[in-house]
């Protein structure tokens, strides 16, 4: 089943959490006003581009310095929730079963054009002919920009 954490534990990822949105979303607003602000007095020209700049790097930096000061906590955390974990069966058996190049070709298929002129590879098409453009040729040829006669 899923990993049983105590009620310590959850209180701490909700209250955690909680920090976190609540500093990346004042860090994003305090970010996109000063460097808007600051955009404004030096005469930038381009004040979008350093708004949108202070509204992504402050709330990056902000993230960071939660995540620091809870850093022994959380990675505890995160070890007590792999360690809970149970493996992963499928995972297990496709890399015992699958080997290196058959796991490259599963990732890169050969392109459509050189499966079409290969022989022993059938057609993956819906069995049709292959047509022209939708109903045939104009009369004209291909030129359609010419006046019927």
């Amino acid at each position: 089943g899923p990993p049983q954490l105590s009620l310590e534990d959850k209180a701490f990822l909700d209250e955690f959490g909680r920090r976190i949105s609540t500093t990346a979303l004042v860090a994003m607003a305090c970010g996109a006003g000063t460097f808007y602000g600051l955009a404004r007095h030096l005469a930038f020209r381009r004040r979008g581009l350093w708004t949108f700049f202070g509204a992504t790097a402050c709330p990056l930096v902000a993230w960071y310095a939660v995540i620091n000061q809870e850093r022994e906590r959380v990675m505890d955390l995160a070890k007590k929730l792999q360690f809970d974990a149970p493996p992963d069966a499928r995972f297990a058996q496709s890399t015992s079963s699958v080997s290196g190049d058959e796991a490259l070709a599963k990732l890169f298929p050969p392109a459509p054009l050189a499966l079409a002129n290969s022989p022993q590879v059938p057609s993956r098409g819906l069995g049709l002919p292959p047509m022209g453009p939708p109903g045939g040729a104009p009369p004209n040829g291909f030129n359609t920009w010419t006046w019927p006669k």
